[in-house]
Parts: structure tokens; C-alpha cells; sequence
């Protein structure tokens, strides 16, 4: 699925929203691609504080993408999503202050480095929150399934029309 989200970079979501083994590939590249803007805000911003809200509005932009990806209207509903992206802004943001203090001179460093994994871990969250919404367990067994009942049935329908023992298979 992940070369159909790459070939069709324009109606992906679209694509993501009525094919189920898309949605999971879609929502990891755009939570990497987050956290790689995310790290660079980190890396490059001077001013102290001044890149907290650039990340959290690229976290609250990319669980709304997650959301839209996974079929979740965009409305009002979201807010508690985006309220637990705003809460844990701060979380990072004191740990990456806590970081900082204890190794002085790495702070650029530092700050990508947690800009890069709060990122992945709104992003992973998100995408586990939507999925359990939707229904969806985990990819793979929930495409395999119904090929799995297919494959069951077949077998079934051939053993009876050859008389063969169900042991001997």
C-alpha cells in the first residue's frame, strides 16, 4: 500500500480513506515527515520558547490529517484530541529544559532530538486512538482475515465434494 500512497501524492487521503490498508502507511509517512520538521525547528530556532508553538501546531496539523485519514470528521469533536496535543507540548517542552540544564552546550541538539520524538509520539498515539475509533485491530490481521475465511470455506466446500477426511488435510 505504502507505493500507492507515493505514486498518488494528491488524492492519497482520499485513496486512505476508502481503502483501510492504505490508512496505516499514509498516517507513518506523514508522522515522519513531522517529526523531521519538527527536529529542524528544534535544530535551528533561537529565540528560547519560540519553537514550542511551531511544534505543537505541526502535532495538532498531523492528528488532524491522522483523523481525516481514518474517516473521523473535522469539526468540533477534535478538540480533546487537540487539547492532548497542547497539554503534552509542555511535557516536552519541560523535558527538553530538564535535557538542556543537565547537558549545557548541546541544546540545539537536544531540542531536535526531543522536537523529533514528541513528534513520533503524538503521531503514534494518534494513529492507535483512530484505529481503535475505526475499528481497525491491526492491519494485517484485519485485511487477512476475511482471505483467511475464504481460503477456510474453500477448503470445506473441496472436501466435501472429494469425500476426503478432514484429518488427512
Amino acid at each position: 500500500g505504502a507505493w500507492i500512497v507515493d505514486v498518488f501524492r494528491t488524492k492519497r487521503t482520499a485513496f486512505a480513506q476508502c481503502f483501510p490498508f492504505l490508512r496505516f502507511p499514509l498516517a507513518n509517512e506523514l508522522v515522519n515527515a513531522a517529526s523531521m520538521q519538527n527536529a529542524g525547528v528544534g535544530f535551528v530556532v533561537i529565540i528560547p520558547g519560540a519553537d514550542m508553538p511551531i511544534m505543537t501546531l505541526n502535532q495538532m496539523k498531523v492528528v488532524l490529517q491522522i483523523a481525516a485519514i481514518y474517516g473521523a470528521s473535522i469539526d468540533f469533536n477534535r478538540v480533546k484530541e487537540l487539547a492532548a496535543v497542547f497539554g503534552s507540548a509542555f511535557g516536552w517542552r519541560a523535558l527538553a529544559r530538564e535535557l538542556c540544564s543537565a547537558l549545557p552546550g548541546l541544546g540545539w541538539v537536544l531540542k531536535a532530538g526531543v522536537g523529533y520524538s514528541g513528534t513520533q509520539a503524538v503521531g503514534r498515539a494518534a494513529i492507535a486512538y483512530f484505529e481503535k475509533q475505526a475499528g481497525e485491530d491491526v492491519m494485517v490481521v484485519s485485511s487477512a482475515s476475511p482471505i483467511r475465511s475464504e481460503f477456510a470455506h474453500l477448503a470445506r466446500t473441496a472436501r466435501e465434494q472429494t469425500s476426503i477426511p478432514e484429518a488427512a488435510c
